[in-house]
């Protein structure tokens, strides 16, 4: 075959390019009608109304909680309350943490009625040998009622950490900060009084 012989066009595609043609022409010219109508104007679109403000009710910031600090720490028992510190969750159950009035860094709030907790407190004076503890979580813990709270301390690690709680609230706040407790500071044998 020369190049200047044609090849007869397949009829299938002639007639598929006659039925595009077809479809394709009259479906323009109906495009182009209704773009370029003329004479009326495009309806305006309404505007959206503004809601209505709403009242929030105010929120209500719980004035910083006054806690005594602890003694004055040595080194060592500063860097591990740092730690302890640095690992306090910001919420203790539905109790969301709180501003502190001290002088100490080591000291923390949540709620209302306030969970106080103190980092590097004084051995409890009735810790002794005989005392009964509470294993929570894999934290030791000491428990002293003190009027309508009471004060949990940490007794096996290398700073005691005291917790005061309403004593209604039993043991949560002592569960609740084990895991901190225990991701801070490494256990230590217990040293009664």
């Amino acid at each position: 075959m020369r190049s200047s012989e044609r090849k007869p066009a397949d009829p299938v595609r002639r007639r598929a390019a006659a039925v595009a043609t077809a479809l394709a022409v009259p479906l323009t010219v109906v495009l182009v009608l209704l773009v370029n109508r003329s004479g009326s104007a495009p309806e305006p679109v309404p505007s959206p109304t503004p809601p209505a403000p709403v009242a929030l009710p105010p929120v209500r910031v719980a004035p910083p909680v006054r806690v005594a600090p602890p003694p004055v720490l040595p080194a060592a028992a500063q860097r591990s309350c740092q730690e302890l510190v640095s690992a306090l969750p910001a919420t203790l159950g539905d109790r969301a943490a709180r501003p502190v009035d001290s002088p100490s860094p080591y000291v923390a709030a949540w709620g209302e009625p306030p969970v106080v907790l103190r980092c590097g407190v004084p051995r409890p004076s009735a810790f002794i040998a005989t005392a009964d503890t509470l294993v929570i979580s894999g934290v030791t813990w000491f428990a002293e009622r003190r009027g309508s709270s009471t004060a949990w301390t940490v007794v096996d690690r290398p700073v005691y950490v005291e917790v005061v709680a309403p004593a209604d609230d039993a043991s949560d706040p002592p569960a609740r900060l084990s895991a901190a407790v225990t991701r801070a500071l490494p256990r230590t044998p217990l040293d009664p009084g």
